[in-house]
C-alpha cells in the first residue's frame, strides 16, 4: 500500500465522502457523526491499523463524549473556531462543535490532566476529520498521535524544539548560503519563523484538500516528513528570494526577514512539488542526520548531527 501511494498516488475524488448524518442522542440534528468514509480515510485507517471495523469502538467513543467538557475545553474552544474557519467545505464536514467534540474525548481518553491538549492539537486533527466520519477521525487522530508523533504534543512540545534544531542541521547542509543568511547573519532560528507549520506538521496550509496529499505521506512514512522535510523543501525550493534583502528594502522592509506568513501559507508550493521536492532533498542529507530526523517525533534526540 505504502509503495502504491508513493507510486501512484490517490485519485482526485479520494476525499469525496456521503454526508448522511448518524444523530446522537435526543435532538441533536447534524451532530457532525458520519456515516461513510472517504477513499482517503480507508487508506490512512489501513495504514494506521484501524482497517477492522472492530477498530472503531463507536461506544467508547460516545461514552467519552457524553462526559463533556474536559479541563482543557477552555483551551479546545478558543482553537476550534479559528481552525479553517474560512474553507467553507471542511466547515461543512468538521464544525466546531465536532472538533471540540473529539479533542475534549481525546482528553478524558488520556485521564483528563490540564494541559493534555496543547494549540497545535486542533490542526492536527483537521485533516482526519476532512476525510473521515467524526468517530473514526477520533480513532485515526489518537492512534497517530500516541505512535506516530507522541512528543510533538507532549512535554511541553519536545519533538517539535527538536525538529527545530534538526531544520537547522537540514538547511546547513543542504542550503548553506541560505542556513548562514537565516542563522548566522540575521540570527533567525526556526522557532521564530516556523513554528506553526513544524508543530502541525504542514497541516496549517492552506487549501487542507491539498495538503492531505502531505498527510499520505505523513501516516505512511511518519510524522518527521511533515515537522521536517517537507518544511526544508519550502525553504530550500524559496531560497533565493528568501535571501533577497534588497529587493526588501526597496520594497520599504526593515530589519529581520520574518517570512512566517509566507510559510504557513506554503511559500507558493504545492503538495506534489513539496514532496517531489523533499524527496530529492532528503537524499543529501547525511545518513546520521537523516536517522535523526526519522527517529525524533519518537525519540529525544541529545545533539542533532551536523
Amino acid at each position: 500500500l505504502r509503495s502504491l501511494i508513493v507510486r501512484y498516488g490517490l485519485p482526485l475524488s479520494a476525499n469525496d465522502r456521503d454526508f448522511d448524518v448518524m444523530q446522537h442522542g435526543a435532538g441533536q440534528e447534524n451532530s457532525g457523526f458520519r456515516s461513510v468514509c472517504s477513499l482517503r480515510g480507508l487508506v490512512w485507517k489501513a495504514l494506521l491499523g484501524l482497517a477492522p471495523s472492530g477498530s472503531i469502538r463507536v461506544n467508547e467513543y460516545f461514552a467519552l463524549v457524553e462526559r463533556g467538557a474536559s479541563k482543557d475545553a477552555e483551551k479546545i474552544g478558543i482553537d476550534v473556531v479559528r481552525t479553517f474557519n474560512s474553507n467553507a467545505e471542511f466547515v461543512e464536514r468538521a464544525p466546531p462543535a465536532a472538533l471540540a467534540r473529539v479533542l475534549n474525548a481525546y482528553c478524558h481518553a488520556h485521564q483528563n490532566v490540564k494541559g493534555c491538549y496543547v494549540q497545535s492539537m486542533s490542526l492536527l486533527l483537521a485533516p482526519f476529520m476532512l476525510v473521515m466520519p467524526e468517530v473514526d477521525a477520533y480513532f485515526a487522530f489518537s492512534k497517530f498521535v500516541d505512535t506516530q508523533a507522541p512528543r510533538y504534543v507532549r512535554g511541553q512540545y519536545a519533538g517539535v524544539h527538536d525538529a527545530f534544531r534538526l531544520l537547522e542541521s537540514a538547511l546547513k547542509q543542504t542550503d548553506s548560503a541560505l542556513y548562514a543568511h537565516l542563522a548566522e547573519a540575521h540570527e533567525l532560528s526556526p522557532e521564530l519563523y516556523a513554528f506553526s507549520i513544524v508543530s502541525t506538521l504542514n497541516a496549517c496550509v492552506p487549501p487542507l484538500q491539498d495538503t492531505v496529499k502531505l498527510w499520505d505521506i505523513i501516516v505512511a512514512f511518519g510524522a518527521h516528513w511533515g515537522g521536517v522535510l517537507f518544511t526544508l523543501a519550502r525553504l530550500v525550493n524559496s531560497s533565493a528570494l528568501l535571501q533577497d534583502d534588497a529587493g526588501r528594502i526597496n520594497s520599504g522592509m526593515r530589519g529581520k526577514p520574518l517570512f512566517t506568513r509566507d510559510l504557513e501559507a506554503g511559500l507558493d508550493m504545492t503538495a506534489d512539488a513539496t514532496i517531489c521536492s523533499a524527496a530529492r532533498i532528503t537524499a543529501q542529507l547525511s545518513p546520521e542526520l537523516r536517522l535523526a530526523i526519522l527517529q525524533h517525533p519518537i525519540v529525544p534526540v541529545s545533539e542533532p548531527p551536523s
